[in-house]
């Protein structure tokens, strides 16, 4: 299968052989990357610099005639006991962004594996980066996508890959498509970071490319996370802080206080090890939450689990969102550690990990510097019985710790839509 492959309504037109020779060099160079990932993490290719693996690969789009010249560019990431090459540019050519050829058009980029039919994530979470030709400039422009840049000129463009945004291996790459359409396969964001969402919560994640909830309204259209806002749980409902085996240790005096409650209880820790609430990734929080749900016992003991509390909240903006709350999974908590301490510009790359150092965190948001446990909705069970979950622990540097189920922890519920 070619490296690089071109999707447009018009067939391709004699450059068979011109494709041949390119796909040639690139097994070539990507035999001499793999061997040398093989047999040292520190082998500079080019002085170390970025290599090439494709040579550039012409094909006509429906707008362009004359042939788009694609080049893609690897560089290699050393790493601790290893290391890789990993994507970090593509490279359009030869554009037509004339009135008479692709100007006002969108072309698509996407890549793909040897054998699924489903793009591969070129850094985290984006899986097509469409580019608008314009009529002014810049002539090339992209939405506002995480770990992606464009620089370019009238006839040509680059897609720099940001190496801290998790950009994908080159390796696992078999060839790139190239697609030409009137509209943009992905809507503008309405909303921004920090904007108050749909439910009454604030945004602390969105995403240009959607991502899956599976349960939630926004089903496998899903582009943003918020969080709902301090005092989110009633003193009625939620009276007290519940502790190891739903023991009460002492009133909820304040309302901005987020309760502590535990997460479920020691038979769903031995019924079902391993096989329910598995989810880690951003899109999991939901179906975990439900599955939690779906295997523990509730009836007199509501009060005490932090999965009721998440999955009873309304919303501030009334019950249109009731039934649409969850305890997030560990990305999604990570993801709302980072909004919480002000790591803005990391939000998005699910790869790098909340931290306390060089933050500050917004107490403003109903979080504060004591030791808090706040308690993702994914299960996971290690040699000693342990639940892995994640703690948000403000007074030192917050990491994926475990805890018992019967143990408690803060909540505070997210929402996908």
């Amino acid at each position: 299968m070619p490296l690089i492959d071109f999707s447009s309504s018009q067939p391709s037109k004699g450059l068979a052989t011109k494709k041949f020779k390119a796909t040639l060099g690139v097994m070539v160079l990507l035999g001499v990357s793999v061997l040398g990932t093989t047999l040292a993490s520190n082998i500079s290719l080019n002085g170390g610099g970025n290599v090439e693996f494709g040579q550039g690969v012409a094909q006509t789009l429906a707008c362009d005639n004359d042939g788009i010249v694609i080049t893609p560019t690897s560089g290699f990431v050393n790493s601790q006991g290893g290391g890789s090459h990993v994507l970090t540019s593509i490279t359009v050519a030869d554009v037509d962004s004339s009135s008479a050829g692709c100007q006002n058009k969108y072309l698509t980029i996407k890549a793909y594996g040897n054998s699924s039919s489903n793009p591969l994530e070129i850094v985290s979470g984006v899986t097509l980066i469409p580019v608008s030709v314009n009529s002014t400039n810049p002539v090339f422009s992209i939405q506002a996508t995480t770990g992606v840049s464009i620089a370019g000129n009238s006839t040509s463009f680059s897609l720099v890959i940001d190496s801290s945004a998790s950009p994908i291996e080159s390796g696992l790459i078999s060839r790139f498509t190239l697609e030409s359409s009137d509209t943009s396969p992905i809507q503008p964001l309405l909303y921004q970071i920090g904007e108050t969402g749909t439910g009454g919560g604030t945004i602390f994640y969105r995403s240009v490319t959607a991502f899956t909830s599976q349960g939630s309204e926004c089903g496998d259209d899903c582009h943003y996370l918020e969080f709902a806002p301090k005092g989110w749980a009633n003193l009625t409902d939620w009276p007290n802080n519940v502790g190891y085996n739903g023991q009460v240790f002492g009133p909820r005096a304040d309302i901005y206080e987020d309760p502590f409650l535990v997460w479920s209880d020691g038979n769903f820790v031995n019924g079902s090890p391993g096989s329910i609430a598995v989810g880690t990734n951003i899109g999991t929080g939901f179906q975990n939450t439900q599955q939690i749900l779906a295997n523990t016992v509730t009836e007199g003991k509501s009060p005490r689990y932090s999965f009721v509390a998440a999955l009873n909240y309304v919303g501030a903006s009334g019950s249109s969102t009731a039934g649409q709350w969850f305890l997030p999974s560990i990305q999604e908590l990570n993801e709302l550690c980072k909004y919480a301490r002000g790591q803005v510009s990391s939000l998005g790359n699910t790869s790098v990990q909340c931290s306390k150092s060089g933050t500050t965190l917004d107490t403003n948001l109903g979080f504060n510097e004591a030791d808090n446990i706040y308690l993702s909705s994914s299960y996971g069970v290690v040699d000693n019985g342990f639940i892995a979950g994640y703690k948000i622990v403000y007074g030192a540097d917050p990491a994926i710790g475990s805890y018992y189920a019967v143990w408690g922890g803060r909540v505070r519920p997210v929402r996908a839509f």
